[in-house]
C-alpha cells in the first residue's frame, strides 16, 4: 500500500482488525438500539393490554373473594353485594314495542327530544312481538333499546345518546368482522358500572353440558364504546337432587323409582355420573374390570340390547361428557346384589336444547328383553371456580384505544 511521504505504513492485517472491530462496534450498537426499540414497544403493548383489560381484570379479582352460588351466574354473584363496587343498571321503563312508542317517550320528556328518522326506522324493525327493555348507560345520556326472542333468546339492540335536545344513533362495541354486535343470542346484555365508570356487560351463562360462561365488558370512552374484553370462568361440576327441570315428576311425586333397591341404585347413580363427567373412558375401565367371568356376558347381552335403540349413533367411544345425551347415551355397567344392569347415562335434551342435568336410566336383561328398573334425574350446576381468564379485544378492534 502506498503511502504519503513521512506517514507511516499501517498493515494490512491490523487495518482488516481494526476494520472488524469497528464494524462490529457498530452492529453491536445497532443491536442495542434495536433492542431498546423492542423493549420499548414490548412495555408499549404490555401497557396497552393493562389498559384494555383493566374492567375484566377488576371483575376477576372481585370474583375470586365471593362465595360460589350454584345456578347463579357470575355477574350476578358481582352485582349482588354492595362491596365490590359492580352494579348493574336497572332498566328506565318498559316499552310496547315500535317507533311510535318510542317517539312517544321522547316528546314526554323535559325538555323533549328530538329523534331522527334513522332511529325511527331501526326500532320499528325490531320484532314486533317480543317485549322491549329500555335502559340508560349510568351517568352518560346514551340509552339502549332491546328487545329479546325465539327460543335461543335473541336480542336485538339500538344504542343512541341525546345531545342538546337530539338523538343521534351511536355505534355498540366494535367486533370482528362477520359479527353483528347489535343482534346475538343466547346471552343477556345490559348497562352498569364498575367504580362508578359507565360499562356495557354482555353475559353468557347457559345451563348447558359446558361447565364454562363468559363476561364480556365493554368501556364507554366519552363518546364510544371501547371494544370489549373477554373473562371466561370455568367451574367444578356440583351434583345435587334439584335439577333445571322437573324431569322425573308424575303429578308432584317421584316416578323415577320403585322398590327396596332404589335407595342404593340412587346413590350409585351419583357416583357413575361423577366418574363419567370427570373420564368417561377411565369410568366405563374401572366399572367393566369388577364384573366377574360370570357377570361379563350378561353384561354383553344386555349393553348389545340397549344399544340396538340408539339407531346407529354410539356415543362409547367419545371421551367428552359434554356429548352425552339421553338420546345417544354412554353405557357402563353395574352390579348389585348379583343383578348386573346395563347404565346409560346422558344429558337431558328437549329439541335441539341440551341441558346440564343428567338422565341416569338402570337397565337389565329378564327372558332375553331389556326392563328399565330405575331412571333418576341428577342436577349438574356450575359449582366451584376453576380458573378464570381474561383477553383482550382483538388487536384491529383496539386501534382507537
Amino acid at each position: 500500500m502506498r503511502t504519503k511521504k513521512g506517514s507511516k505504513r499501517i498493515p494490512m492485517t491490523k487495518m482488516n482488525s481494526i476494520s472488524v472491530s469497528a464494524v462490529m462496534l457498530l452492529s453491536f450498537s445497532i443491536c442495542e438500539a434495536q433492542s431498546f426499540d423492542n423493549g420499548k414497544a414490548s412495555t408499549a403493548r404490555d401497557e396497552a393490554v393493562d389498559r384494555m383489560t383493566a374492567s375484566c381484570r377488576t371483575a376477576v379479582e372481585r370474583f375470586r373473594k365471593l362465595p360460589i352460588q350454584s345456578g347463579k351466574s357470575p355477574l350476578a354473584i358481582l352485582t349482588s353485594s354492595d362491596q365490590t363496587g359492580i352494579a348493574v343498571a336497572p332498566n328506565d321503563a318498559a316499552l310496547d314495542m315500535g317507533a311510535l312508542d318510542l317517539d312517544a317517550w321522547a316528546r314526554s320528556q323535559s325538555p323533549p327530544i328530538e329523534l331522527p328518522e334513522a332511529l325511527k326506522v331501526r326500532s320499528g324493525l325490531l320484532p314486533g312481538m317480543y317485549p322491549v327493555a329500555f335502559s340508560r348507560l349510568p351517568t352518560t345520556a346514551v340509552y339502549a333499546v332491546h328487545s329479546e326472542g325465539g327460543t335461543m333468546h335473541c336480542v336485538d339492540s339500538i344504542y343512541f345518546e341525546v345531545k342538546y335536545g337530539k338523538a343521534q344513533i351511536v355505534q355498540g362495541p366494535p367486533r370482528e368482522e362477520g359479527e353483528d354486535g347489535d343482534s346475538e343470542c343466547m346471552l343477556d346484555r345490559s348497562f352498569g358500572t364498575i367504580d362508578q365508570s359507565p360499562v356495557m356487560f354482555e353475559e353468557r351463562y347457559i345451563y348447558s353440558p359446558r361447565l364454562t360462561s363468559t363476561l364480556e365488558i365493554a368501556t364507554w370512552e366519552g363518546d364510544h364504546f371501547a371494544a370489549a374484553c373477554r373473562i371466561t370462568f370455568e367451574f367444578e361440576p356440583e351434583f345435587t337432587s334439584r335439577t333445571l327441570n322437573s324431569w322425573n315428576d308424575c303429578g308432584g311425586e317421584p316416578c323415577d323409582c320403585i322398590g327396596e333397591h332404589c335407595d342404593r341404585l340412587r346413590e350409585a347413580a351419583y357416583r357413575i355420573v361423577g366418574a363419567i363427567q370427570e373420564n368417561p373412558q377411565a369410568a366405563r375401565s374401572n366399572l367393566t374390570a369388577l364384573l366377574s367371568d360370570r357377570e361379563a356376558p350378561r353384561y354383553s347381552e344386555a349393553e348389545t340390547a340397549a344399544s340396538s335403540r340408539d339407531r346407529g349413533v354410539s356415543k362409547q367411544d367419545s371421551n367428552d361428557p359434554t356429548a352425552m345425551t339421553d338420546t345417544f347415551p354412554f353405557r357402563v355397567p353395574y352390579v348389585q346384589n348379583g343383578r348386573v344392569y346395563v347404565v346409560s347415562a346422558g344429558h337431558f335434551t328437549i329439541g335441539w336444547r341440551e341441558f346440564a342435568d343428567w338422565s341416569v336410566n338402570f337397565h337389565e336383561v329378564q327372558r332375553d328383553q331389556l326392563i328399565e328398573r330405575a331412571k333418576f334425574a341428577i342436577g349438574m350446576w356450575k359449582g366451584k371456580l376453576k380458573g378464570a381468564s381474561v383477553e383482550p379485544p382483538p388487536r384491529e378492534l383496539a386501534k382507537d384505544r
